[in-house]
């Protein structure tokens, strides 16, 4: 019996026209069972997911007033299916790879530049990879006592390698009150190819930060120790007039104080504004057969060292 024909394509996610029009395209003409059978034996898919929830509050460099009353809560997420993606190149652009936080961080700091890849880096051939960005159905997040559901969004049809949709909250406002905090993350949708899920974890605010130079050029931070010790705080620094000249991460050990040495931010102009934030991470994690998705809540306080004043 000669091989049956298969003419279809599947979309994987909310339609979509492009995405349609593009499965269609990528069928092309008939293909034989057998056909299709060696292609999936050849086909690598793997599933990684992100959702990281960012709770940030501004207080002034100086110290004497008492920390914001308020804090801003920002969301996003991706659950993306990864093809023939086996040297990992698509999926760390994507920022599904190592933890763009602690990625290479030991105790102390490394500068970092954020290169935005050019069209020409982002060919197909280069990644090797499609991805597509699955629907997780409805997403919703709490914050204390606040409960907000995120908005999903078309991914721009810009690359013919990655379609989709994906998970965006903007900037909103929730009360802090100097104790620890509920966060909690829940969605997920069976028929879409994300299995629901639901974590929740208790994240403790930076409070009471101070940053100030020094005379001899170094920055002197300190906060308030936790009620949990053992931990490590991830602090930022970059020029607030030029994200161009990069930043530096730092990690250092969650007892309150840390000095950076002015060797070490030699980069950075001294004649205008620094950013400076400390943050702590909660994370958890879901794995399974060739998927993982990891759940990310960043707590961070910034404050603003004024060279210029």
């Amino acid at each position: 019996m000669a091989p049956e024909a298969v003419c279809c394509a599947t979309v994987i996610g909310r339609p979509h026209p492009h995405i349609f029009l593009a499965g269609l395209l990528a069928a092309g003409a008939c293909t034989t069972a057998d056909d299709v059978s060696a292609e999936a034996e050849e086909t690598s898919r793997v599933r990684l997911g992100r959702v990281e929830v960012d709770v940030v509050a501004a207080r002034s460099v100086d110290g004497p007033e008492a920390d914001a009353p308020e804090a801003t809560v920002t969301a996003s997420a991706r659950f993306v299916e990864i093809v023939d993606d086996d040297a990992g190149h698509l999926s760390a652009w994507l920022g599904l790879g190592d933890d763009p936080w602690t990625a290479g961080v030991a105790d102390g700091c490394r500068r970092v530049v954020d290169g935005v890849p050019t069209f020409e880096d982002l060919d197909a051939e280069v990644f090797g990879g499609e991805a597509v960005f699955l629907d997780a159905g409805d997403l919703e997040i709490q914050v204390g006592d606040a409960r907000f559901e995120v908005p999903v969004h078309l991914v721009p049809d810009l690359l013919p390698f990655v379609s989709g949709v994906e998970y965006v909250l903007g900037a909103h406002a929730v009360p802090v009150d100097g104790g620890a905090m509920r966060v909690e993350v829940a969605g997920g949708a069976a028929d879409e190819g994300v299995e629901p899920f639901r974590f929740a974890v208790a994240v403790e605010p930076v409070r009471d930060l101070v940053v100030l130079p020094g005379d001899d050029g170094a920055l002197w931070l300190a906060w308030a120790r936790p009620t949990r010790e053992g931990g490590r705080v991830f602090v930022e620094i970059e020029d607030a007039s030029s994200v161009e000249e990069g930043r530096y991460l730092c990690t250092f050990a969650d007892d309150g104080d840390a000095r950076i040495d002015a060797e070490v931010l030699a980069d950075l102009d001294r004649e205008g504004s620094w950013s400076v934030s400390v943050a702590r991470l909660s994370r958890s994690s879901l794995d399974g057969p060739d998927e993982h998705t990891e759940f990310v809540v960043v707590t961070k306080t910034t404050a603003t060292v004024d060279f210029g004043g």
